[in-house]
């Protein structure tokens, strides 16, 4: 990828390509696939799924029999970053005569970054809390889930940091 702005992200960039090359035969025995590189321009993305065309240069002395795919369909959207804060989220249930006196979570915010359209669709952060039959104080650890406002884990993004802790108070 190249002349990708700052602004934008990219979905559906392909890793590899076929390219059918002609050429002296020493020339051939000698190529490696790692020295050969494809580029993507994307320097006019817009927002939306458009089709790029993929850019292939032959080593010197030889030429391009076929190249597939010729062009990719990418899907581009406007990067975005926000800051939430995060909670516990309750799992299971304590004894009847017991409560949560009290609950710290570390940390107490998070950055989510990437594409617009996913950090629009977050409405919290959590930290899973296993609550079956705790009885005393605890501190427990994992990884930080983003949620849409129906529950929905939200896969995609970047959270920073992508871990924290709970420390209950019973």
């Amino acid at each position: 990828q190249i002349n990708l702005s700052n602004q934008y992200i990219v979905n559906n960039t392909p890793t590899t390509i076929e390219v059918v090359l002609r050429g002296p035969r020493n020339s051939i025995i000698k190529l490696r696939s790692e020295s050969l590189q494809a580029t993507l321009d994307l320097g006019h993305i817009e927002v939306g799924t458009q089709e790029v065309p993929i850019h292939f240069t032959p080593p010197t002395g030889m030429t391009i029999v076929s190249q597939n795919p010729a062009t990719v369909s990418v899907t581009a959207d406007r990067y975005a970053v926000k800051e939430i804060a995060v909670s516990a989220r309750q799992l299971g249930t304590i004894p009847i005569d017991y409560g949560i006196k009290d609950t710290k979570i570390v940390p107490s915010t998070v950055a989510i970054s990437g594409a617009k359209k996913l950090v629009d669709k977050v409405s919290k952060a959590v930290i899973d809390v296993k609550m079956d039959d705790r009885k005393k104080d605890f501190t427990t650890n994992g990884n930080i889930v983003l949620l849409d406002s129906s529950g929905n884990i939200v896969d995609g993004l970047t959270v920073t940091p992508y871990q924290g802790s709970a420390v209950i108070t019973m």
